[in-house]
């Protein structure tokens, strides 16, 4: 099972699966752009920031993982006690919001966060 996002201007399109990964593809040609690695746990859901440039994805064991789209980088992991099953940016500012069986959660994306993996 995969999770799917198409970014509003039809430039990304990411799937998340229970295999770990998450994939960018490429819409014109329906292939993979890039294979992102998390930590080997089930992605739950994923999105992309409305300017195209960044990509969260989520796991049900409380981890939410940060890209860089450009870059096919993971920037910040973040955790919170409890499960996780879903993402969605802010399309207004630079928020993440988690939610889960653990509640809602909202993280401050900025150049200056402290990365934990």
């Amino acid at each position: 099972m995969r999770s799917t996002w198409t970014n509003p201007a039809g430039r990304h399109l990411a799937t998340a699966g229970y295999d770990g990964q998450v994939l960018l593809w490429d819409p014109t040609t329906s292939r993979p752009r890039h294979v992102l690695e998390g930590d080997g746990s089930a992605m739950w859901s994923v999105a992309v920031s409305r300017d195209g440039t960044s990509l969260v994805a989520v796991t049900m064991d409380g981890a939410a993982h940060l890209w860089d789209i450009g870059t096919a980088v993971e920037v910040c992991r973040l955790r919170v006690d409890g499960h996780l099953s879903a993402c969605s940016f802010n399309p207004y500012g630079h928020r993440v919001v988690l939610g889960g069986s653990a509640g809602l959660h909202a993280c401050e994306i900025s150049p200056d966060a402290v990365d934990d993996r």
